[in-house]
């Protein structure tokens, strides 16, 4: 007989994957096409198209946790003014975070992950990742919303010179806010990796605030190396917007980086003393 833990993890795995296969194809298919041929015309129909994309990851969320995989609490929302861009940082423990900030930012862009090039590498998919099958439609999300894609080596300036200004075009011409995960990828375990400097250089360069977010959940939820659901129960995502950091005439990258590290780090210890996380030390 299976164990029930391991049925409800094959039903939530299955709810997720099966939500995701209605909505990437429809979005990336169905829904994007006639939105950019109509921004050809008037480019106003993109912010539309953003707002789709967004009810998509409402959606997908709302899915997870009407079958109990998740529970998701927001605070403090109304520290942030979102009529005008910003750079939010966030940690980066599960493979969620993306779509939960996604959702709660308006008309947001986001620095993500290559996926064109996953599938034809021995080292392009590591362990953990999204399965090659849902390449296309990733690959065709991030292209069509404008989404920014990571560079391959963080030590090719060129690359990096690229990807800077791409932000910078988002922020100051498209008036979007940017969601970067400054770690660079998952944390294995309940320490922050070392934050890159690039969101912070985006900020400056832009003259836009740089809003830290704290996402905390309180046991494992598709960690680094798992694409498995498996919680004995909903895991609770607790997401808090800290306040503001604006960038002032004689304020360095390197400051921006280093207030935003403590205020998150700060925040997340007590959360994961207070909540817990079930991840190692």
């Amino acid at each position: 007989m299976i164990e029930r833990r391991k049925l409800r993890t094959l039903a939530h795995t299955s709810v997720f994957y099966g939500t995701f296969s209605i909505a990437a194809p429809t979005l990336a298919f169905g829904v994007l096409p006639p939105f950019l041929l109509a921004g050809r015309v008037d480019p106003r129909v993109y912010r539309l198209l953003w707002r789709v994309a967004r009810r998509y990851y409402r959606f997908f969320l709302g899915a997870l946790q009407a079958t109990g995989a998740i529970r998701m609490d927001v605070h403090y929302a109304d520290r942030v003014d979102f009529s005008r861009p910003a750079v939010f940082v966030a940690n980066h423990r599960t493979l969620l975070d993306v779509l939960i900030l996604l959702a709660l930012v308006p008309d947001a862009t986001c620095l993500l992950k290559s996926t064109a090039l996953r599938a034809g590498s021995e080292d392009a998919a590591p362990r953990g990742t999204m399965p090659g099958i849902w390449t296309a439609y990733i690959s065709a999300a991030v292209k069509g919303l404008g989404y920014i894609p990571m560079p391959g080596n963080w030590n090719d300036h060129r690359a990096l010179l690229r990807v800077l200004r791409e932000c910078r075009e988002a922020l100051v011409e498209r008036q979007r806010s940017l969601i970067i995960f400054p770690e660079g990828t998952r944390s294995p375990g309940a320490h922050m990796l070392p934050f890159l400097d690039l969101p912070f250089k985006a900020a400056v360069e832009a003259g836009v605030p740089v809003v830290p977010v704290v996402i905390h959940v309180d046991r494992p939820f598709m960690p680094k190396g798992s694409n498995w659901i498996d919680v004995e129960q909903a895991a609770r995502y607790r997401v808090e917007f800290l306040e503001p950091i604006e960038p002032g005439p004689r304020v360095r990258t390197k400051d921006l980086s280093y207030e935003s590290r403590r205020a998150i780090g700060r925040r997340l210890r007590r959360m994961d003393a207070e909540f817990g996380s079930g991840l190692e030390a």
